[in-house]
C-alpha cells in the first residue's frame, strides 16, 4: 500500500488543491467573457474521467474533486466578482495561492498535479467554440492556459 501524498496537508490546504479545478474551469471560461455551459460540463466530465486514469498518485486527488467539482464551480461563481476583468484577477490569485501548498508536497507529486492542472486548463479552453471543434481556443484563452500564476515544475 502506498503512502497518501497528501496526508500532510491540512484539509483546508487540500481543498484548495481541490478548488483549483473550479477556479481553472472559470478563469478558462472567463477569459473570453463568459463561461458557458459546455466549459461546465465538460470540467465535470475530464473531473470523472481522470480519477481513473490520470497518474495513480492523482487518483485520490480526482476521486474526491469530482464528488465536489460541479457545486463549487456554481458557488464560486456566486461569490466571485460578476465583473469579468476583476474575477479573473481574483481567481488568479487564489490560484497563485496553491504554489506554497505544491511546495509541500514531494516533487513527483507537485510536477504530477502542475501538469495535470495545465492539461485541464487546455481541455477546458478546446471545450466551446470553434468549428467542430477545431480553432476552439480563443486568443484570451491561449494567455491563461499555460497557468503562469503557478510556479513551473519540471
Amino acid at each position: 500500500m502506498s503512502k497518501d501524498p497528501f496526508s500532510h496537508l491540512t484539509e483546508e490546504e487540500f481543498n484548495q488543491l481541490e478548488d483549483a479545478l473550479a477556479l481553472i474551469t472559470i478563469l478558462i471560461g472567463s477569459a473570453d467573457g463568459e463561461i458557458d455551459d459546455k466549459e461546465i460540463t465538460s470540467a465535470v466530465k475530464l473531473t470523472h474521467i481522470r480519477k481513473y486514469f490520470d497518474k495513480k498518485e492523482l487518483h485520490d486527488f480526482y476521486e474526491k474533486a469530482s464528488e465536489i467539482i460541479e457545486d463549487r464551480i456554481k458557488e464560486l461563481l456566486d461569490e466571485l466578482p460578476g465583473d469579468n476583468r476583476r474575477r479573473i484577477d481574483e481567481v488568479t490569485r487564489r490560484l497563485k495561492d496553491i504554489n506554497p501548498i505544491l511546495h509541500k508536497l514531494d516533487v513527483a507529486t507537485a510536477t504530477s498535479i502542475y501538469k495535470s492542472l495545465k492539461s485541464f486548463a487546455k481541455h477546458i479552453a478546446a471545450s466551446s467554440g470553434g468549428f467542430l471543434g477545431a480553432f476552439s481556443i480563443s486568443r484570451e484563452e491561449e494567455e491563461l492556459i499555460d497557468l503562469p500564476m503557478l510556479d513551473a515544475w519540471p
